[in-house]
Formats: C-alpha cells, sequence, structure tokens
C-alpha cells in the first residue's frame, strides 16, 4: 500500500465514514491509470469489471445509439467514484470518455467483491451510492417529462455552480456539455442563456473559445427551474 493511494482514498467524500483498516485495505488493491482527452474507459455494451475513482480530471458518462446522438446522463469530476451500476449489470448502459486527460485509481470486481463480503460499512456506503444514483435517473426521467427546455436549463446551470478564484458562482459545464445533457443542440442553449441573462439570473463572460455562466441571482435562477 502506497501513502499516496491512502491518503486520496480517506480523502473521498463518501469514504470519510469509513476506518482506517477499511481504507488501507482499499488502498492496497487500487492500480493507476491515465487516460487522455477522448479516450474511452468503456463503451456501452461492454463488460465492466473495475470501479473508478477520479484523481485528477473529468469524465463524460453518456448514452449513444447508432446514429450517434448523444445524451449525457453527468459528468464525473476528481473525488468522484463512478460505474458501481454498471460494474454489476450484465452489460454497460452507457459509455465512459475522458472529457479532459484524466487519472483514475482503479479497483477490480473480484477484489472488491471480497472486501465488501468481509465489510459491512464500505457495503452501506456502495448501497447508498447507487441509491443516489437511482434518484439521479428518477429526477433526469422527471425532467425529461415535466419541465420545459429554460427550466432545464436553469436547473442545469444551478446545480453545476461552483465558486471560482473571485468567489463567484459560476457553472462548471459549457453551454455544449448543457446541450449534451439534455438532449438538444448548442443553439438552444446559447438563446436560453441569452435570455435568462436578460431576466437578471446569470451574467456570462467569454473564456477562452466559449462562455463562462455567472449565477448573479441565485432565487431567480430557482423560480426559473421550477416552472412547468
Amino acid at each position: 500500500m502506497g501513502e499516496v493511494e491512502f491518503s486520496f482514498i480517506k480523502s473521498l467524500a463518501m469514504m470519510g465514514n469509513l476506518s482506517d483498516q477499511t481504507l488501507e485495505q482499499l488502498s492496497s488493491e487500487l492500480i493507476k491509470r491515465s487516460y487522455r482527452k477522448g479516450n474511452f474507459v468503456f463503451s456501452q455494451g461492454e463488460v465492466v469489471d473495475h470501479l473508478y475513482f477520479v484523481e485528477k480530471g473529468k469524465m463524460e458518462i453518456f448514452k449513444s445509439d447508432a446514429n450517434g446522438k448523444k445524451l449525457t446522463l453527468w459528468f464525473v469530476e476528481a473525488g468522484d467514484v463512478f460505474c458501481l451500476a454498471n460494474m454489476y449489470a450484465e452489460h454497460s448502459f452507457a459509455n465512459a470518455c475522458c472529457a479532459e486527460d484524466t487519472r483514475l485509481y482503479c479497483l477490480a470486481k473480484k477484489k472488491l467483491g471480497e472486501i465488501l463480503a468481509s465489510n459491512n460499512e464500505l457495503s452501506m456506503q456502495f448501497i447508498q451510492c447507487m441509491s443516489r444514483k437511482l434518484a439521479v435517473y428518477s429526477e433526469l426521467i422527471d425532467d425529461f417529462a415535466f419541465l420545459k427546455m429554460t427550466a432545464r436549463v436553469a436547473k442545469t446551470i444551478l446545480i453545476s455552480q461552483r465558486l471560482d478564484e473571485q468567489n463567484r458562482a459560476t457553472c462548471s459545464l459549457s453551454q455544449g456539455e448543457i446541450a449534451s445533457m439534455l438532449g438538444t443542440c448548442r443553439e438552444v442553449v446559447a438563446r436560453i442563456v441569452k435570455k435568462l441573462k436578460e431576466e437578471g439570473a446569470i451574467d456570462s463572460e467569454a473564456k477562452g473559445k466559449g462562455t463562462l455562466i455567472i449565477v448573479t441571482n441565485p432565487d431567480k435562477l430557482q423560480e426559473i427551474s421550477e416552472s412547468s
């Protein structure tokens, strides 16, 4: 077991309540892998035999059809765990692609099974993790069925906001990423972002080749996100 692996596992939010003994057992089985932006960790329909912990970078988890149409389920960032549900399904129901250069720690399914069989506290943590993902799936279905696109864009901006170096609440997603998550095109998102800006809920500024969304009135944005 390396100190780096142990420190990383211990820093994860979902591992915060576990004993050092359990964390040491987990960290001793980890394998580090690096991927370039655009690389697939696994594809829809494949058998997944590892659990992944993101140390650095960002992963896009998405579904796609035979025509290349894509729906992003979520983005997985540093400190997150992914593919627990995929690992215990017969085949993966989604793709995992690196949205940035990414470094992962991998835990083999067989090793995870051995650890879970002898560790009730870790089993409970993973049950809670899968339950939260099921809740997310349920909310995605509700949003698709009942919310207009403007409300869905507002909600996506709200749940993805982060504080930047200037202590501003900014959206961690690009307009293209928001469009992919909502099953629409970037042009539609751009029009809605313009409308939200006109209504005083957000502001924006140029960032690289894209636009940074800044949440200026979270109450107004919340109100819009709840409109059906």
